[in-house]
């Protein structure tokens, strides 16, 4: 099981890709400094093209830094998510656009995938519940800059988000949580407390499908695909996801009633 304690150090390596640009935003406005965090398929991506729109630039060197006026983090409910991850990654081949999938000298993921057209309960029995590919992943090789590295970051686009995150730790404790069901809601609360130009919006990035351009958003074919897991399945997803359910006031109840 890779979502461990014991592997949370990956965290400040050089392979853990969670202080990418596009999950992690510093910025300063207004003279204040603010931090941004969310993660991968939690809504990244609209924020990267707002920042953009509004000329607003980011601070890179103050990711460094210890304490900040402002800290927003930004989530989505753990299991619509998933379904969005597979879509992105797996269905839409979304891996292969990775530029880890070319560095890597040990494609082992890259091989799994590549090898049989994954359906989502393969996903989910397969990939997600055991968190690995290959089921005997040791530690040292996760640690490790070149080996793995495509494996580590498609891990990291389902882990949890207190995996994924450090908003426990002391200066990056949010002030306010913001949520991608209601982010057009909760955006205005956002837009008032960082002082954020008065007509700007933020709203759900219109993901087009790498094969399918057509693609319906997640949050409204979510139950269908659970329809197609037993409950047993989606009691294991959430107990794997427990924490973030509890930490953002998450119910699993809609995803385990669609459950065969």
């Amino acid at each position: 099981m890779y979502f461990t304690p014991e592997h949370y150090v990956l965290y400040g390596s050089d392979v853990k890709p969670a202080s990418n640009s596009t999950v992690i935003h510093t910025f300063i406005w207004k003279e204040r400094k603010n931090l941004l965090m969310t993660v991968y398929k939690g809504g990244s991506t609209s924020w990267v093209d707002y920042l953009k729109k509004w000329n607003i630039t980011e601070c890179s060197h103050c990711r460094k830094m210890m304490k900040f006026d402002n800290v927003i983090l930004q989530v989505r409910h753990p299991l619509e998510r998933l379904v969005s991850c597979y879509r992105h990654m797996i269905l839409e081949e979304g891996w292969v656009n990775l530029e880890e999938y070319d560095e890597a000298k040990d494609n082992l993921a890259g091989d799994t995938l590549s090898s049989q057209a994954f359906t989502w309960p393969m996903f989910v029995e397969n990939l997600l519940l055991t968190s690995n590919f290959s089921g005997n992943v040791q530690f040292n090789e996760l640690q490790s800059l070149n080996i793995r590295r495509l494996e580590v970051l498609l891990l990291l686009h389902w882990a949890p988000y207190w995996f994924t995150l450090d908003f426990c730790r002391e200066g990056r404790r949010p002030n306010i949580i913001i949520k991608m069901e209601t982010i057009e809601e909760d955006f205005l609360d956002v837009k008032d407390l960082l002082q954020l130009p008065l007509n700007s919006t933020l709203g759900r990035f219109a993901f087009k499908g790498l094969l399918n351009p057509n693609l319906t958003h997640s949050n409204l074919i979510a139950e269908e695909y659970y329809s197609q897991l037993t409950k047993d399945q989606v009691q294991r997803m959430y107990d794997l996801y427990r924490l973030d359910h509890e930490l953002f006031d998450y119910s699993p109840k809609i995803y385990l009633d669609a459950a065969k």
